[in-house]
């Protein structure tokens, strides 16, 4: 079912997703007021009643300065009762037939976990989502960062547009402002100047920050600075473009599309 989803049905699918992967109500409800949309959620429908679902965010592949319309696939959750049944299975491949007719030319994903990408790689998935990591316990940081001035979680807009600037020259994900909010209400903050960003939430006395760049060394040291700033961890992960790393997979729906270089995504909510 793909097309427009009655507002019984959409509690239906809130249902499902808080059970499956424990969120906050309050953040599913904020998905579904900004995100959402039924002509990019798949849903199974068994006995009048909602058992499975799935999220098509749409987003853009900038290779090298040309733009490819995609999606991201998110939220995909089978109701437990359900499980085990093919359910899934059936709604990825009719979400990929719906897909190619709009023409997307991709789909993207991040595993949740490991052995997540075997099931993926079935439906015809490949690696092609790289990262770089670096981790720094608090006095390394303090030994080379380099103070200035920044701004925390000011501007969606102005975040949006020095990513897109920072990348531009890389095979990347852009996502719409939509989503980019979204990540606030999954606890993530947003610091930024322009010599870097920085996307990150802080757990446990360790800093994720799980989407990164910089122009330059000096932008780097800046980056270091303002994370340093922020928070009392002593511990951070930083995540940023690179290619050390498996982080996800693509799906191409358009035979004659193909992308050569690994892609960064960066921007991602498990």
């Amino acid at each position: 079912m793909n097309g427009d989803i009655q507002p019984s049905v959409i509690e239906q699918i809130k249902e499902i997703w808080t059970l499956c992967f424990g969120d906050e109500r309050e953040t599913v409800d904020y998905f579904f007021k900004t995100c959402f949309s039924s002509e990019n959620c798949y849903v199974k429908i068994i006995d009048n009643k909602a058992v499975a679902s799935l999220q098509m965010i749409p987003c853009k592949i900038i290779d090298k300065e040309k733009v490819y319309e995609a999606k991201y696939i998110y939220a995909v959750c089978t109701h437990p009762s359900y499980q085990g049944r093919g359910i899934m299975s059936e709604l990825i491949n009719e979400a990929f037939e719906e897909e190619k007719l709009k023409g997307t030319k991709a789909v993207l994903c991040i595993p949740a976990s490991e052995s997540l990408f075997s099931y993926y790689k079935r439906f015809g998935f490949e690696d092609k989502i790289y990262n770089s990591r670096e981790i720094f316990k608090r006095k390394d940081i303090e030994k080379i960062y380099s103070e200035c001035s920044y701004f925390l979680n000011k501007s969606v807009t102005e975040i949006k547009q020095l990513r897109d600037e920072l990348l531009i020259s890389s095979s990347y994900v852009s996502f719409p402002e939509a989503y980019l909010n979204l990540c606030s209400e999954f606890g993530y903050n947003y610091c930024y100047n322009s010599n870097f960003y920085a996307l990150f939430s802080v757990e446990e006395n360790t800093v994720n920050a799980v989407d990164c760049f910089w122009k330059n060394e000096q932008g780097k040291k800046e980056m270091l600075y303002s994370l340093l700033n922020e928070t009392d961890a002593d511990k951070f992960i930083i995540e940023y473009f690179g290619k050390d790393k498996l982080k996800g997979v693509i799906k191409y729906l358009n035979p004659d599309f193909k992308i050569n270089s690994p892609i960064y995504l960066g921007i991602e909510m498990e």
